[in-house]
């Protein structure tokens, strides 16, 4: 018989909302809030990711499913076909009503299972990584990544696996407008399906007028009584120990600055081979003595007392929208990042920019930042980064733009039943 259309009604309504990623880190680091709001807003939240240390936690707050792959699979063509089975097998189970996935492989896998079960998908592009670095085989592999997306996403399977076809694809959100005009008309073919929203957003707990947190910088008494040649710098590293990061700069930035404290808050990547290796990480250990590599400490501009913080990013890899920049800003703390790391979202007004990427660039942001706070104009920034926080990052904002567009796809859904 010929197919009519129908709005989808109470047919999903008991169906969940499935949230993916490549580690359940990354769901609880980064959705907390955005689960919270579901549940209380009735919807039944599952979060499909690898288990790692933060599982635990994760399903405490939320029904985790472990999806058994390994990121040391994400180049390797069968381990993303064995990696594909296992989602489709979950997601074809679970029925849900919406899939937001998160980081490139988990997009990748996920917008071919939404593709064969036309099942609603909405893609959080969180950088390229570093299959955006300027080697040949990494852009085609991102080419050919980003083809197979855009081929789920504008065309209609034939191979059904359903008697219902969505009408509504989904949507592609991205966290900097760099990425959005280069990779967006890759994508959609409809600019409308492509969103702007500025990371995953700060939690209340970073924001400094909240939580009392003050550092010398801020604190008015401390100010105009401490002379710059008195001031020991706590200079801080917030990302996995990577090299295209920029941990060898902040080591080597180290030795530059002898009489300052530097601290790495990171860890070892064992399935990138940018890492920093263990024996590597051993010798720094011993011939960089004011440098203390502290792990992956949870919320470390919150946790630790530092008197002059200075946050440095001086990262060339493929950022979506650095976190640890957005909590600096809540917290009131100064920023020195690489152009890179800016993604086109944090301005000079607010934060300190290398001109390039040599050493001497970034000594001569340290240089600024101590000539600013002598005349009152640092101040003057880290006011301009609290309400630029204020103003475009905070978490419940980036909440409410994300359950737009879940309401948007709802609202907007058409099934098709062959009767």
């Amino acid at each position: 018989m010929t197919p009519i259309k129908k709005v989808i009604d109470d047919d999903t309504s008991y169906r969940p909302i499935l949230i993916i990623a490549n580690s359940s880190w990354y769901i609880y680091h980064y959705r907390e809030l955005l689960i919270d709001s579901l549940k209380r807003n009735g919807e039944q939240v599952i979060a499909l990711s690898p288990s790692d240390s933060y599982s635990k936690d994760l399903s405490k707050r939320v029904l985790h499913i472990p999806l058994r792959i390994k990121r040391a699979n994400n180049l390797n063509f069968l381990g993303l076909i064995i990696a594909f089975i296992k989602m489709f097998l979950i997601v074809r189970a679970l029925k849900p009503k919406i899939i937001h996935s998160h980081t490139l492989q988990a997009n990748l896998i996920a917008s071919v299972t939404s593709y064969f079960l036309q099942i609603p998908c909405v893609l959080s592009f969180t950088g390229m990584g570093q299959l955006s670095k300027d080697n040949k085989f990494k852009k085609l592999l991102l080419n050919m990544t980003l083809e197979i997306i855009s081929f789920c996403y504008n065309n209609r399977s034939l191979i059904k696996f359903t008697n219902k076809t969505s009408s509504i694809k989904g949507a592609f959100i991205f966290q900097n407008p760099k990425d959005i005009k280069q990779y967006g008309g890759k994508l959609a073919g409809n600019k409308s399906y492509n969103k702007l929203i500025l990371g995953s957003g700060v939690p209340k707990k970073y924001d400094c007028e909240l939580n009392g947190f003050k550092n010398g910088w801020i604190d008015k008494e401390t100010r105009l009584n401490i002379s710059n040649e008195r001031i020991k710098l706590n200079i801080i590293y917030c990302a996995r120990l990577l090299k295209s990061k920029g941990i060898f700069k902040f080591i080597n930035l180290s030795s530059n600055l002898s009489s300052h404290s530097f601290h790495a808050f990171g860890k070892i990547d064992e399935y990138n081979k940018d890492s920093l290796t263990t024996d590597e990480l051993i010798q720094i250990k011993k011939t960089s003595k004011n440098i203390k590599f502290m792990g992956n400490i949870k919320d470390p501009l919150l946790t630790m007392d530092f008197n002059y913080p200075i946050l440095l990013i001086p990262s060339n890899y493929g950022e979506g929208l650095p976190r640890a920049i957005a909590e600096a800003l809540a917290g009131k703390i100064p920023v020195i990042c690489s152009k890179n790391a800016t993604c086109d979202v944090f301005k000079k007004d607010i934060v300190f920019v290398a001109e390039d990427d040599s050493i001497n660039s970034y000594l001569k942001c340290i240089d600024q930042i101590m000539l600013d706070h002598k005349s009152d104009l640092l101040r003057r920034r880290i006011e301009l980064g609290y309400k630029f926080y204020i103003e475009n990052l905070c978490e419940e904002l980036i909440v409410k733009n994300t359950l737009n567009i879940y309401k948007n796809l709802e609202q907007d859904k058409v099934i098709q039943y062959n009767l």
